[in-house]
């Protein structure tokens, strides 16, 4: 299926256009316009937080660890998955899962800058995976008030480091496997 075109507003405004000469009735409607969406944004993001912390605590306990298990075998939560996105669960997989890792996070990171952002730009931060890369990484966010856009580039840029600067890892039971293997194929020289 192809691409539909996007749209030249969305273009221009992700190049950088200048702003829009305005007139003053104009102007006054993108600032109730600009208001609207800050308070639209303002109720999702409360949802979706009371939301992922009545995950975290009713179905997990509050245990964060817990919660963050992607093996997890809590039957309650498999079920709310299962159930995602169907007729008896409009929201989502990957809301059900936003909600609940934004709520396990903001428990484990008792950090000003992560508690600080808004809701989006954290999970912007989620693929980040450990506490600590996810602390460093909300404070730059915060430090240089990046926007959406720049917050989802400057996490692309972490994550093809650390994909980068993967070392190999093995067990001691791989290592004595390869040795094995080594070992036998030079006994018959």
């Amino acid at each position: 299926m192809p691409k539909s075109p996007r749209p030249a507003a969305l273009v221009r405004a992700e190049d950088g256009a200048a702003p829009v000469k305005l007139t003053k009735p104009e102007r006054a409607l993108v600032d109730e316009g600009c208001r609207r969406a800050a308070d639209m944004v303002d109720e999702v993001e409360a949802s979706i937080m009371a939301f992922g912390r009545w995950l975290l605590e009713a179905v997990f306990g509050n245990d964060a660890a817990q919660a963050l298990d992607d093996r997890t075998k809590n039957p309650v939560w498999l079920e709310l998955v299962r159930r995602a996105g169907g007729p008896t669960l409009s929201a989502n997989r990957r809301m059900l899962y936003v909600a609940l890792h934004l709520a396990a996070r903001d428990k484990r990171i008792a950090d000003q800058a992560w508690r600080n952002l808004d809701a989006g730009r954290k999970e912007l931060l989620l693929p980040l995976k450990a506490d600590k890369a996810i602390r460093e990484a909300a404070q730059h966010v915060a430090k240089f008030n990046l926007t959406y856009g720049k917050t989802h580039a400057y996490v692309t840029q972490l994550l093809s480091e650390q994909a980068s600067g993967r070392q190999t890892r093995i067990t001691s039971q791989g290592l004595a496997s390869r040795v094995r293997g080594v070992r036998t194929s030079l006994e018959g020289a």
